[in-house]
């Protein structure tokens, strides 16, 4: 009896709990510039920390594709666009190992290249900055215990991007 009750009083043992991560997606961006918009496939690098199992932190960095003016448009040229993006994401568990995601960021965003404007002389470099709020909605899906598969949609006032990537926890 005592030794039943001595094993008993063990603490289980838990798989340690992973709380850093790295990331990289791939995504197809909608970028809008001067009442233009444009769809180009870009990338995302991210760093993460996982503060419990239902929230993380992270920071993550963009490149967004071009947008490409020629044609119909007011401009002829490009502009790439490209950023950065501190977030806070939420999880809620829908079943074994899948979650629903949402996110709430700020993402400073850049954009710069070159433009000729119809019927003006010359070729104008071009480069702005800013900040705007971010949000998003996505799953992701616990491949092992440390690989995690996601899938998701952001917006923001000046791009919007659907994106599919990996996470791994360390």
């Amino acid at each position: 009896m005592l030794i039943l009750s001595s094993v008993l009083a063990l603490p289980q043992v838990h798989a340690k709990k992973l709380d850093f991560y790295l990331g990289a997606s791939y995504l197809n961006a909608t970028s809008e510039f001067l009442g233009e918009s444009n769809n180009d496939t870009g990338f995302e690098g991210r760093l993460g920390y996982n503060l419990s199992e239902y929230f993380s932190i992270e920071l993550s960095a963009f490149e967004f594709g071009d947008i490409v003016f020629s044609g119909n448009s007011k401009f002829n040229g490009h502009i790439d666009s490209f950023g950065a993006e501190f977030a806070a994401i939420g999880k809620y568990p829908l079943a074994n190992k899948l979650s629903l995601t949402g996110k709430l960021g700020g993402l400073w965003g850049v954009k710069e290249g070159s433009l000729i404007v119809s019927n003006a002389p010359g070729n104008s470099a071009y480069r702005s900055d800013g900040v705007d709020i971010t949000f998003g909605i996505g799953l992701s899906y616990n491949l092992t215990h440390n690989v995690e598969v996601k899938i998701d949609y952001n917006d923001s006032k000046s791009v919007s991007w659907a994106s599919v990537g990996l996470n791994y926890s360390f």
